[in-house]
């Protein structure tokens, strides 16, 4: 049975309207494929940055503590020390005047 060729050119057509269509279905795919590959590296290069910031604002604040917590102890040693001073400067006083009351015999 032969078709006639209208029928036959109408189905060529069509084979060859379905071969355009997957053409154009395969390059949506491949830049589809490239935009998502786009946007992983984005979305990668994104996250490196914000862990850095993340990771320097944990450093200065982590600097910060240390900074306020080094005044601190430094303080209270000073006062540590400053009392230590004094209390040396009046058994001083008081060594001094008993080896004087000696020396002199009172």
């Amino acid at each position: 049975m032969q078709h006639p060729p209208s029928v036959i050119e109408k189905v060529k057509a069509v084979e060859q309207r379905l071969d355009e269509l997957e053409e154009i279905a395969s390059r949506y795919r491949r830049e589809i494929h490239s935009l998502v590959e786009e946007v992983i590296r984005n979305t990668d290069q994104l996250f490196n940055q914000v862990l850095e910031e993340d990771k320097k604002r944990l450093m200065e604040e982590a600097r910060k503590k240390a900074e306020i917590e080094s005044e601190r102890i430094i303080k209270e040693y000073n006062s540590r020390i400053e009392q230590l001073r004094k209390r040396l400067e009046e058994n001083r006083e008081k060594i001094v005047e008993d080896v004087a009351k000696r020396l002199l015999g009172l």
